[in-house]
Formats: C-alpha cells, sequence, structure tokens
C-alpha cells in the first residue's frame, strides 16, 4: 500500500533521508499529547464526572501542555530519532509523562489544601497520560514501520531472501542488523528452530519455522535463496540434516557471526561466508586446553619441522600466540618458507622467528641446527606425503620420512631435547604404499630408540617422544578439496578413484590444535590418535562440493571412476586389529597400545635398512622394510613387476 501511495502521488515522504529538527519532533509529540487531553476530555465530559469544581478547561489545558513540555525538554524525549524508535525511546516518553503526571497531581493536591478547591480532576489526569503514552507509542511506531516499507523493503522482490537458523540472542541481532541496514542486499524472511515450542511463534514480525515445516514449505516453493549459520550451531542436533537438503536443493549456505557483521558493514560477501566443504564436517567443534597449551609452550625454545607445508605452517601460527621464547622454522622448500617467515614476523614483530633453510636428510645440516639453535620442544611435520608421487620416487620417501625422520630422533636425544612429536598417518597402519610403510618404519623407529633409552641405565636420558597419528586433511596442499575446486572452476569431470572410497578427514586448524595438546600432555613412546569421527565417502564429498558450487552434479560437472591409483586402499585404519586403545585426559584423543617386535631383532634390521639405503638398490631396500613391517602388502590390483618380489 505504501508502494502504491508513494508512486500515486510521485513522492517518497522518506526519499532524502533527512532527520525531522527537534524542534519539529518536540511541536509534534505535544501536539499529540494535546489531542489525548482533548479527547480524554470529550469522553469523561459524557460521563458521570462533575467538571464544574475545577478550573475552566482552557486553563487547565494551558497548565497541563506547559508541564509536558517541560518534561519532555528535561527527559530530551526529542531528540530521539522517530524512525529509529527504540524501547528504551518509549520507556524515556513512559518516564517523562510519568514525572509530569507526578507533579500535576502534588500541584493539585497542595492547591487543595491550600483554597480548598481543584485544579484537574484526578482521574482526568491519570487517563490523559496513559492516552498520551499511547498515542505517542503508536505515532512513533507507525513513523518507524512506514520508514522501513518505504526504504527498506521497497525492492524486497531484488534482494536475497535469507533464513536464520536459530532464535538466540545473536542471531536475532543479527537479522536486526541486516534487515535494518539501509541499501543492502539481503533480508531475513524467517527463523528457522529446531525446538518444537517455538512452532508459530514470530520474532521481529518474522515467522520462526519448525524444521519439518520448512521442509513441507519448500516442496510447494522456494522459500528462500540462503540460510544462515552463526558460530558453532553446525553442530546443533539437526543442523547435518539442514545441510544435506539445503546442498541437495541448491540453497547457499552462509556462516556470520556479530562481529563478522560489525566489522565488515555495508561488505554483504564478507558479511556473510560462503560455506565450504571443511565447514560441513558436522561432528562437535575440538576444544583443547588452551590453558596447558599455553604454560608448556610460553617462553620455549620450538622447532617445527616441515614449517612451509599444510600443517606446519598452521601448527606455527598457532604456537605464536602461546609466546614461545624461540620459534624455529625448518623447511626444504624456499619460497613458501619466505612466505610463512614473513607473514609469521608481520604478525608478531617481537617474536624471534629463525628460519632454517634444509633437508631433514641432511645429517650433518641438521647437526648444525641443534647445536647452534637447541630446542625445547620439536614438532615434526616434514614428510612426503603423495602416494602416487612416493609409488614413482621410493627412494625419496625413505630418505626423507623414515631416514630423515630417523636423524631427527636421534639428535633428540643426543640433545635432551625434553619433548619431541612425531606426525604419522594413518596410512602406517597395515600399509598398502610405499609412503604409508616409509611413515610406519619411522614409528618403529621411534619405538625401538624409547626401549633403548628406558634399558640405558648409565645415560640420564631426558627426551620424551610422542606420536601422534591421523588421517587426511581437507584443504592440503593438493589434498582432494583443492583439486576437486579446480575442476569445478574450470567445469571439468571430476576423476574419482573408486565410488566406495572412503577416509577420515579433518581441517588444518583441527589437526594442528590437537598436535600442541599431545606435545602437552603426552608421554614417551604412546601413540596418540586423534578422534576424526566417521569416515566419509570421497564421492559424497564430491557430490556436495559440486552442489555448493550452485552446480548440479552429473550434469553441470560429470563425475567419473579411474580406478585405483598405485598403493591406495578403499578405507583406512587408524590402529591395527590386535591394538588396544586407552582414553587419555582428551575426549579427542586416544592412547594405542601395540606390540613391539623383539628390540634386538628389530635393531639388527634397522641397521640392515639403513646400510641399503646407502646402496641405493631400492628392491633390496624394499625387502629389508618388509622385514620390518611383514604385515606390508603392496595393493595386490596395482602391482608393479619391480614389486612382485616383495609381494610375493
Amino acid at each position: 500500500m505504501t508502494n502504491f501511495v508513494s508512486k500515486l502521488i510521485g513522492f517518497n515522504p522518506l526519499q532524502k533521508q533527512k532527520y525531522v529538527p527537534r524542534s519539529t519532533v518536540f511541536i509534534i509529540e505535544l501536539c499529540i499529547v494535546a489531542i489525548a487531553f482533548a479527547i480524554n476530555y470529550i469522553i469523561l465530559s459524557n460521563s458521570k464526572i462533575d467538571y464544574s469544581s475545577v478550573f475552566p478547561f482552557g486553563v487547565r489545558f494551558s497548565l497541563f501542555i506547559m508541564m509536558i513540555a517541560a518534561s519532555f525538554l528535561i527527559f530530551g524525549t526529542h531528540r530521539a530519532s522517530i524512525r529509529f524508535t527504540s524501547l528504551k525511546d518509549i520507556i524515556r516518553l513512559f518516564i517523562a509523562l510519568t514525572v509530569a503526571m507526578v507533579v500535576l497531581t502534588l500541584v493539585n493536591f497542595l492547591y487543595f489544601l491550600n483554597v480548598g478547591e481543584y485544579i484537574f480532576v484526578y482521574a482526568g489526569l491519570l487517563y490523559s497520560g496513559i492516552m498520551g503514552l499511547l498515542f505517542l507509542a503508536v505515532f512513533r511506531l507507525s513513523v518507524k514501520y512506514m520508514y522501513i516499507r518505504l526504504k527498506y523493503i521497497k525492492k524486497v522482490g531484488e534482494k536475497r531472501r535469507l533464513l536464520m537458523v536459530g532464535t538466540q540472542h545473536e542471531n536475532i541481532s543479527v537479522v536486526k542488523a541486516i534487515n535494518y541496514t539501509e541499501g543492502g542486499q539481503s533480508r531475513f524472511v524467517g527463523f528457522l528452530s529446531f525446538d518444537k515450542t517455538a512452532k508459530n511463534l514470530r520474532i521481529l514480525g518474522l515467522d520462526i519455522w519448525y524444521d519439518q515445516t520448512f521442509y513441507d514449505h519448500f516442496n510447494d516453493e522456494k522459500p528462500v535463496d540462503g540460510v544462515v549459520i552463526l558460530g558453532d550451531q553446525k553442530q546443533d542436533e539437526g543442523v547435518g540434516v539442514l545441510m544435506d537438503f539445503c546442498i541437495q536443493n541448491r540453497i547457499q549456505i552462509y556462516q556470520s557471526s556479530i562481529s563478522r557483521i560489525i566489522e565488515n558493514k555495508g561488505n554483504e560477501e564478507l558479511q556473510f561466508k560462503k560455506a565450504v566443504l571443511e565447514d560441513l564436517l558436522f561432528r562437535e567443534p575440538i576444544v583443547i586446553n588452551k590453558n596447558e597449551v599455553d604454560i608448556f609452550l610460553r617462553g620455549k625454545n620450538i622447532l617445527v619441522t616441515g614449517a612451509a607445508g599444510s600443517i606446519g605452517s598452521e601448527l606455527s601460527r598457532q604456537i605464536c600466540q602461546f609466546g614461545p621464547g624461540k620459534l624455529i622454522l625448518l623447511d626444504i622448500a624456499e619460497t613458501p618458507l619466505f612466505y610463512i617467515e614473513n607473514e609469521l614476523r608481520d604478525l608478531y614483530p617481537d617474536l624471534e622467528i629463525i628460519a632454517f633453510l634444509g633437508d631433514i636428510g641432511d645429517k650433518e645440516g641438521m647437526e648444525v641446527l641443534f647445536e647452534e639453535d637447541t630446542p625445547d620442544v620439536v614438532l615434526h611435520a616434514a614428510a612426503y606425503k603423495h602416494v602416487p608421487m612416493m609409488e614413482k620416487h621410493p627412494d625419496k620417501a625413505f630418505k626423507v620420512n623414515f631416514f630423515g625422520t630417523k636423524n631427527i630422533i636421534d639428535l633428540c636425544i643426543r640433545y635432551k631435547v625434553p619433548r619431541m612429536v612425531q606426525i604419522s598417518t594413518d596410512k602406517a597402519v597395515n600399509p598398502t604404499n610405499i609412503m604409508g610403510l616409509t611413515k610406519r618404519l619411522a614409528e618403529l623407529y621411534l619405538q625401538l630408540k624409547i626401549v633403548q633409552m628406558q634399558q640405558d641405565k648409565k645415560t640420564n636420558h631426558q627426551t620424551q617422544i610422542i606420536t601422534t597419528r591421523f588421517g587426511n586433511v581437507l584443504g592440503s596442499n593438493g589434498s582432494v578439496i583443492p583439486v576437486f575446486e579446480k575442476k569445478i572452476r574450470n567445469r571439468e569431470a571430476i576423476t574419482i578413484t573408486d565410488p566406495n572410497m572412503t577416509r577420515y578427514f579433518m581441517t588444518i586448524p583441527e589437526a594442528s590444535s590437537l598436535v600442541l595438546q599431545a606435545a602437552t600432555s603426552g608421554n614417551t613412546g604412546e601413540i596418540l590418535v586423534f578422534d576424526m569421527g566417521k569416515p566419509i565417502k570421497i564421492l559424497d564429498m564430491a557430490e556436495k562440493l559440486v552442489r555448493l558450487n550452485g552446480l548440479e552434479p552429473y550434469k553441470d560437472i560429470q563425475i567419473v571412476y579411474i580406478g585405483k591409483r598405485p598403493g591406495e586402499k578403499l578405507y583406512e585404519e587408524l590402529f591395527y586389529e590386535n591394538s588396544v586403545t586407552v582414553p587419555t585426559n582428551h575426549i579427542k584423543i586416544l592412547k594405542v597400545l601395540e606390540n613391539m617386535p623383539p628390540p634386538e631383532t628389530v635393531k639388527a634390521q634397522f641397521l640392515e635398512l639403513e646400510a641399503s639405503l646407502f646402496s641405493g638398490d631400492i628392491e633390496n631396500i624394499l625387502l629389508k622394510a618388509k622385514e620390518l613391517v611383514p604385515e606390508f602388502e603392496h595393493a595386490s590390483d596395482i602391482k608393479d613387476s619391480r614389486y612382485s618380489n616383495i609381494d610375493s
């Protein structure tokens, strides 16, 4: 109706958006109160109230208006913008009117004591005050509503329609901030609640849909263009189902917060971050004991190997937050190391940061590093991780993943580094590829050195060495998500090795924070496994990712199967079948107890393996490794002739 009227007369009264002068507001509100007084007089005159014993109407009216005007000036009610009226403004009007009524009542009473006559009828004063407040509130709220209608919702059909998930205080504040923002491209059209008691209720004039009501309504029409989730609400019961529904029906999923709305005012692309696949793991958020980690890391010299990689760089970022004494960044990749060093120097200018360009397979170079900057804590993230690449270059896998790790372990023990954490992988369990085999060898060597330290009564060994084992990391360099996203951007077919292939997944920040927690609370010799929830089908991830980009799998983007690559499993394992898992003091970390082969036998086998590494004979290296890891069985359907002797 408001749009029709404004078009009809060709004038939008709020088009220029100028504030009404305070004096005008003051006069308007006085006029409203005067009208209320007059209406009240007319009503009471037709009742049984006798006005013959009080002052004439004109005198009473003048005294009443003068007192109201004085009260309004004292309390500054006219300074509140009408179109942005809030509950506080209505309360201020109530107080101003109440004070005026109380003063008029006292004047009326004192005049009666001295003269024996009344100026006002008490009922008239009371009713005039109540009616005046009611008229003022209706006036202000009506103007506010009309302003919103004329200015904010004039082009509602062109705006992005959003649904807020949840009805908590923060959710309501975000909705108010967006719906009352001038010139925005989005508008909330309702709330979605998983609480049955909220069904059919309204907040801010918007409907609250119970989850099933939303799904039913969607069958009739598409009510929204996107849903907004705040903070950790994606862990609430029912949100996972909602997200799957949105992905299936190509409804965009956004994340936001009060701070994001405020910090990015005027930029809705930043206010509402499009959800990515890492946001949709649908499990409880991982929370570490930051106080413990802070006490453990603060003031210490910390070495991160592989510091320019996905895990290593995130570990370094998180470590800096806890105020270490010195952070040593070790990596063989020059350019990424340069970038992470400069990033951390910019963020933490007062922190001593040392970037060391080196290869963990270079024993002499590592000795120089430990001699010059003996660390208190070593977080060993350096490794070759890509299974197909390591199948082509097994010598490089052994040099870095086994021999390089051996160097770091030996140096930590020699220089009495108090704590070392080795980052391993689920591919080390019943390995079927070279990468997993080399990581398993590193685990066994670590266990051997711990046994030797415990048996060595002459030397006071102080190094505690812990192994952490987890699965794939979403968003890491070369992981499936960046690969899939690139293909989607280029409208190329996504290739998947097998429709039944599953993997455990964590985000980079999750994995890094749990490594820090393990470093803080783990004990020497422990193999700590991270709880990564349920394994996820790669095919499901690909389909969701296509839909998250507003496309339809098998129509806009094809998904094709190319067969397993060398060394790949259909599924991964986190521990051996005969292993025993024990809870730790962190709900997301389990301790794994595994049987260790006889130390003397293992020691001799490692000496033979090390000797074969220098010979360069890959087949002999693999044969020696198979003696240490007899469960190693190269994936049967992709066996290569060079592995025939090992797999038989």
